[in-house]
């Protein structure tokens, strides 16, 4: 059985490269929301990760400055946010029309390359190199359980603006 391991960990970018990632962030919420509204439309929502790319990818591409693994995980995060809005719904209990808000960016190995002090990420204007903040190797941390050894493998990313950091 897979397991998965969430391990926060803080990278240090240039003021150039910060100002680069929070349009990325900007665009990528554009773009989940676009998907999602097509989503929403009618009586039956769309849900179909596979007919939202039909319908929605080339839009999205054309109205944001998004590499196209980008606008793939933000259709992913939409269909999913749709698909879980309907279980909720099954289920009898409240849930309105998904929007994305928080400043996020769902990144994978198509985006992203992820080395032990680095993660190269995608942006609207090529990559940039992003250094992790990382605390001592020694110390016993969930860094150092799952990003520090041999046995994990680091597969996909989401990057959170905190506090403007």
């Amino acid at each position: 059985m897979e397991v998965r391991r969430t391990v926060p960990v803080k990278i240090d970018v240039d003021s150039d490269d910060a100002a680069l990632l929070q349009e990325t962030v900007d665009e990528f919420l554009f773009a989940a929301n676009y998907v999602v509204d097509h989503a929403w439309q009618g009586e039956k929502k769309t849900t179909s990760k596979a007919q939202l790319q039909r319908e929605t990818y080339d839009a999205a591409r054309a109205e944001t400055r998004l590499h196209a693994n980008l606008v793939q995980n933000a259709r992913n995060k939409a269909a999913d946010a749709v698909q879980s809005t309907l279980a909720r719904w099954k289920q009898g209990q409240y849930a309105g029309r998904p929007h994305f808000s928080t400043p996020t960016v769902v990144y994978d190995k198509r985006c992203a390359t992820f080395h032990d002090d680095h993660a190269s990420l995608s942006t609207i204007d090529g990559r940039i190199e992003a250094r992790y903040v990382l605390p001592d190797e020694d110390r016993d941390t969930p860094h150092s359980r799952y990003l520090f050894n041999d046995d994990s493998e680091v597969t996909g990313a989401d990057l959170h603006y905190r506090d403007d950091d």
